[in-house]
């Protein structure tokens, strides 16, 4: 987070960006930022872009696995008993490992495979 600041500094004042990885490098030596993501800051900071913190990456929550799928596939498995793994990842789009992984450790499931 420093060496991002001290690159918004540097680019304020009107440094190139060979110039702030020159710099960059006398100071912080071997823990020094990347010259490409040095560029990539410069590029950022020439565009107008003010912040110093990184954006947020969209996606997947970090995990689906949670009280209400639990629920839902032990519903599920209560009203078909055949059900298999894939139909059950594919009715609440969810990974197969992650129906497995519930399978197994949440509703203590043994035999997983059909």
């Amino acid at each position: 987070m420093e060496q991002r600041a001290n690159t918004k500094f540097c680019f304020k004042l009107r440094k190139t960006a060979a110039e702030i990885v020159e710099l960059m490098r006398q100071v912080y030596r071997d823990n020094c930022l990347s010259c490409a993501q040095i560029f990539r800051r410069y590029a950022q900071f020439k565009s107008g872009v003010e912040t110093t913190e990184d954006e947020a990456w969209p996606g997947r929550p970090f995990s689906v696995c949670n009280e209400g799928l639990i629920a839902k596939l032990r519903k599920r498995i209560q009203e078909e008993r055949c059900v298999t793994v894939r139909m059950t990842a594919d009715e609440f789009g969810v990974n197969r490992e992650t129906i497995r992984q519930i399978l197994v450790e949440d509703l203590g499931k043994r035999k997983v495979a059909s």
